[in-house]
């Protein structure tokens, strides 16, 4: 009798094994896996982009040690991965650094919508943000109203703050560590770390971001054609490829996204694409261009032209990974590399390249007709006005 009852529970104990085992497998399979491939896509016809789901249970092991490193589960519990892990602080350090308690209390005391826009903007560029906020309140007015600036220095958020502006002061220093001897130009790739780390938050806080350039000028309303694309992930702008890394970008895309103008959507499949910036290596640590390009590759995405009011320069991407969307918007709706003044006014977004910085951006953009300041904006910065009352004193 004894015997039988031990026989028994030596056969409870392995049936009760066996169920397990069946659950972890069978949950294992239905999660959605990112594959960080190091290698370099080669592939040669890319352009705006829609990724495929595919979910990888034919071709995961069932055990999670023996899945190769470049493939991890996305789950819930997932940690909060930042793009540059090398190089800036832990993400939960960030998270809790003051300034960002701040913004997050401001954009919940604002009550803003679930997109916002998003620029940044220090001492040597604040005229071309109160050119840039010149031009959006004449023709893309409701890109102001969940408007967020990200200064980097303190002068500038008190300016911004009397002016009604919802801005906040990002200290580098908080996100960047080791950058107390920066000379001036390395500060500015600091800036841009800043920049790329704080989308990445806004989005981890379940914002839908429209970041831009302050010297992308707004020619034109370009928030229906951001509508009519609600359906995509992320929307990006383009820029030629010369001199553009990664080098597989160049070749295979023959274009490289823009970050002047780039929307991105917060949802589980741009969350993948944060996740798989936050384990992939480093290598420009200063380029977000680069960074953001890196991760399309890694999704192995494949381009194809997509039609959109009647024009058939917008391009459509599917990723054989991943389910993300991305288009990437012709030159004609932003001008980045091929831009033609005698046209300016057929463009929604004006922003030519150029090395120029400071006095030496207003210049040119005044050589442009694209500068609408006049020269007393300077005397207005101390007084406590309305945003749209400010703009209209300063407005020529």
């Amino acid at each position: 009798m004894i015997a039988t009852k031990n026989v028994l529970k030596i056969v409870s104990i392995l049936l009760l094994l066996l169920l397990s085992l069946y659950f972890i497998t069978s949950r294992h399979q239905n999660l959605m896996y990112i594959y960080y491939d190091t290698d370099e896509n080669t592939s040669d016809d890319f352009e705006v982009i829609h990724t495929n789901a595919k979910s990888y249970n034919n071709t995961i092991p069932n055990s999670v040690d023996a899945m190769p490193e470049y493939i991890q589960p996305i789950t819930p519990e997932s940690e909060v991965l930042f793009p540059y892990p090398n190089i800036t602080y832990l993400p939960h350090e960030i998270l809790n650094s003051p300034w960002a308690t701040e913004l997050k209390a401001k954009l919940q005391a604002a009550k803003v919508g679930k997109q916002l826009t998003y620029v940044t903007v220090n001492e040597d560029f604040f005229s071309v943000l109160i050119n840039w906020l010149s031009y959006a309140k004449l023709n893309a007015i409701h890109l102001l109203e969940n408007l967020v600036v990200v200064c980097m220095d303190e002068p500038s958020d008190k300016i911004l703050s009397q002016k009604g502006i919802l801005s906040q002061f990002v200290p580098v220093t908080d996100i960047v560590y080791s950058v107390e001897e920066l000379d001036k130009e390395k500060m500015y790739s600091a800036q841009v770390i800043t920049r790329f780390t704080v989308l990445r938050i806004l989005n981890h806080w379940g914002y839908d971001v429209l970041q831009m350039d302050i010297d992308a000028t707004l020619i034109n309303n370009i928030e229906p054609i951001l509508d009519d694309l609600r359906d995509s992930d992320i929307i990006v702008s383009k820029t030629s490829a010369k001199g553009c890394p990664p080098q597989a970008a160049r070749k295979s895309w023959k274009f490289c996204p823009c970050m002047g103008l780039i929307l991105i959507r917060s949802n589980v499949n741009t969350e993948r694409m944060w996740q798989a910036l936050g384990r992939s290596k480093v290598e420009i640590a200063a380029c977000d261009q680069s960074r953001f390009s890196s991760v399309l590759l890694d999704f192995n995405i494949t381009w194809t032209p997509f039609d959109y009011d009647t024009n058939h320069d917008y391009l459509k991407a599917t990723s054989q990974i991943e389910d993300l969307t991305v288009i990437a918007l012709p030159q004609d709706v932003m001008c980045r590399n091929q831009c033609d003044a005698a046209r300016l006014s057929s463009y929604y977004v004006w922003h030519p390249w150029s090395t120029h910085r400071g006095t030496g951006k207003q210049k040119v953009m005044a050589s442009q007709t694209v500068w609408r300041i006049g020269d007393n904006w300077d005397t207005t910065l101390e007084t406590v006005q309305s945003t749209m009352d400010w703009l209209d004193e300063v407005t020529i």
